[in-house]
């Protein structure tokens, strides 16, 4: 943790050595596009996610960024050229790149983007790293109104009230419990 321009500018150094760690590999794999998409699939989208766990989804954006476009074109080489850009050319929303990041519980491929997956990582890291606030002595009970009582505690809500509650005027999360 430290200034946001230096967090910043380490946030795109390491996507942008990520992503170029990810064309290294589809150079060398280029001729294997079997063993490419095992390894795109469960090796390569997973070298950003512990910085998306532990570093504000807005200090993140840029290198999610530059690792979609690195998985994105590693999975193209794993297929043909231009199989995810829609009709018009562009690769935003054709339906072949939905497929591709959904799930493969829902028949897709499972090749989750970065961006996406960028918010939903951090808060899932700030759950489970709150039951240690409250833990050890109600360090951090000023907490308490924001996550509501009982959150973490065995069966607690989590994070759902504070997602769900109602801002009020001041800007905070006012949680029902």
């Amino acid at each position: 943790v430290g200034e946001s321009e230096y967090e910043l500018a380490y946030m795109r150094a390491k996507g942008a050595e990520i992503a170029e760690y990810i064309r290294h590999t589809v150079d060398r794999l280029r001729g294997a596009p079997d063993h490419l998409w095992a390894v795109t699939h469960l090796a390569l989208q997973q070298r950003l996610t512990y910085w998306l766990q532990h570093v504000a989804p807005d200090r993140t954006a840029a290198a999610a960024e530059a690792v979609d476009g690195a998985l994105l074109a590693a999975a193209e080489a794993c297929t043909q050229p231009g199989i995810f850009a829609r009709e018009d050319g562009t690769p935003t929303a054709g339906i072949m790149l939905e497929r591709l990041r959904l799930p493969a519980r829902h028949h897709g491929a499972g090749l989750r983007s970065m961006a996406w997956l960028a918010p939903i990582a951090f808060c899932a890291s700030v759950a489970e790293a709150a039951p240690a606030f409250f833990a050890r002595g109600g360090h951090f009970s000023q907490l308490l109104p924001v996550y509501g009582v009982g959150a973490f505690d065995s069966g607690g809500h989590r994070l759902a009230s504070w997602i769900a509650g109602p801002v009020g005027a001041d800007g905070l999360h006012h949680p029902s419990h």
